[in-house]
């Protein structure tokens, strides 16, 4: 997402066209010899950062600033790709050369944290930056956690290793938060779940701006941490995002309670004017009154939400890149698991669920397990078992063989993601037998191996295969060393396959 000049996500202008800025006044220059341009309505904003940003980028720049102005915040919702960290640092290194900036705090997953910094530290290297997580920890994390049936399918919190301090360390992070708060050129990065920790610290704290990378995190209304996102000290709050809305209307409206709290009125007033006579107006059998009552209103809130919410995709903005192309390859099942897949279904336990009498998701997993591999059922018995894995037991694995034959033959590098560490575990052995060079991130890498492991990839052509669970290495990580990848076993979300 951010790459050496500045590329970033995004979607509709909210009335500001991807066009150049005509706006800016000639360059001026500080009092200390610093080139500056200054946009409409007088932010001033050094040449060498201004220089280096796209079009659109200047774009995004200027609708921060009007947004500043109006002391409200906006939802960036570029597509994935197109720079969004890089205008949110651009603007608020404005804001701090213009005199205007005040402490601030950044949340995003665990992943991005040095990612974060890395690129601070490359746009604008004057704001004072401090990481607030205990990583140190990691390794002991990584050590005590096991391969409980709850952590199958790492979620968005598994993949963030925080703990509970103790009192020394609670200690040592107060003056670390007391150094940027007295800094004037203060910048706190932490991640979801450390605010929710030092929540009683940091939510006294009257901030500059409250930025949320990957902010569709509190998409959630009723989510314990989009509680105490919003409990955030400042009216200056941003998002960004490059799925604002994922499953439904709803999610919008948490986010945008966020960062412009009683825009969209309160929850039960927009579902009944808005979320429900738009699905409403979906549905294949809906009346022809239905239809037009869920286009009227979806116009209204077209225009209520448009001056906040910025959203640009790579189309719009003729981002010079080459043309994605996706196969979906349907995989027959091995002779062990067409066995297994007829056994369950006819087993007592899909009997249970015909009937009601327990979860068809348990159903689904189960099915999911067995296409995968059927090893993943019976993990704890048979991992110590020499033919654990055996790639011939299942149709994937047959199939990603000889896809990864051929590009190893072509010089092609790939990414290969996929929902369990378990899974990864059996492509991990595979890829061991096979002589492939690889690389391997999920939720259990300690987070100061993350930035490395991603940079060895992107920067040596020596090592042929990143494997990754899809929640670690989807979420914003700038990963540009391969050109081919493999999904292995899609997600419940769509969008988060397109991350």
């Amino acid at each position: 997402e951010m790459n050496e000049r500045a590329t970033s996500d995004d979607t509709d202008t909210g009335g500001l066209e991807n066009e150049p800025l005509d706006a800016e006044e000639p360059e001026d220059t500080t009092e200390d010899g610093q080139a500056a341009v200054t946009l409409e309505g007088g932010l001033r904003i050094p040449e060498s950062i201004f220089g280096r940003l796209f079009d659109y980028q200047k774009v995004g720049v200027q609708w921060l600033w009007e947004l500043h102005c109006q002391r409200a915040g906006g939802i960036i919702g570029d597509e994935m790709g197109l720079g969004k960290t890089i205008q949110v640092i651009s603007f608020l290194a404005a804001l701090h050369f213009s005199k205007m900036y005040k402490p601030s705090i950044i949340l995003c997953p665990l992943t991005l944290l040095r990612q974060w910094r890395r690129e601070i530290r490359s746009w604008y290297p004057y704001f004072h930056v401090e990481i607030l997580h205990d990583s140190a920890q990691d390794s002991v994390d990584r050590q005590q956690k096991t391969c409980s049936s709850e952590s199958d399918y790492e979620n968005e919190a598994s993949s963030d290793n925080d703990h509970e301090q103790t009192p020394n360390t609670n200690k040592g992070w107060d003056l670390l938060i007391d150094r940027v708060v007295q800094s004037e050129s203060g910048l706190l990065i932490t991640t979801y779940e450390q605010l929710r920790l030092h929540g009683e610290k940091l939510l006294d704290i009257e901030w500059g701006y409250a930025v949320l990378d990957e902010g569709h995190r509190i998409r959630n209304p009723n989510a314990e941490i989009t509680l105490v996102c919003k409990q955030l000290q400042t009216v200056h709050r941003i998002i960004m995002t490059g799925a604002p809305i994922q499953n439904k209307l709803t999610e919008l409206w948490s986010l945008f309670d966020f960062v412009f709290p009683g825009k969209l009125g309160v929850l039960p007033v927009f579902e009944a004017q808005f979320a429900v006579p738009i699905s409403i107006g979906g549905y294949a059998n809906a009346t022809p009154l239905q239809v037009s009552t869920a286009y009227r209103c979806a116009v209204v809130l077209r225009d209520l939400i448009m001056p906040y919410l910025l959203r640009r995709m790579k189309a719009d903005v003729d981002a010079q890149l080459p043309k994605k192309t996706e196969h979906v390859l349907f995989c027959s099942l091995s002779a062990d698991q067409r066995s297994m897949y007829r056994a369950f279904l006819a087993s007592s336990e899909v009997e249970q669920i015909l009937d009601g009498n327990r979860n068809s998701l348990y159903g689904i997993d189960v099915m999911r397990k067995i296409c995968n591999h059927p090893d993943l059922l019976e993990r704890e018995h048979s991992a110590s078992h020499p033919d654990y894995g055996n790639p011939e037991r299942s149709g994937k694995m047959k199939v990603i063989s000889q896809v990864l034959k051929l590009w190893r033959d072509q010089n092609h590098r790939v990414l290969l993601f996929t929902q369990t560490q378990q899974m990864l575990d059996i492509l991990e052995n595979f890829l061991t037998a096979k002589g492939y060079v690889y690389r391997r991130m999920d939720g259990l890498t300690p987070v100061r191996q993350r930035m490395a492991l991603i940079d060895e990839f992107n920067n040596s052509s020596d090592v042929f295969i990143f494997i990754l669970t899809t929640k670690v290495g989807g979420l914003g990580t700038n990963l540009t060393g391969a050109n081919r990848v493999i999904i292995f076993d899609p997600d419940w979300n769509p969008s988060t396959d397109m991350q």
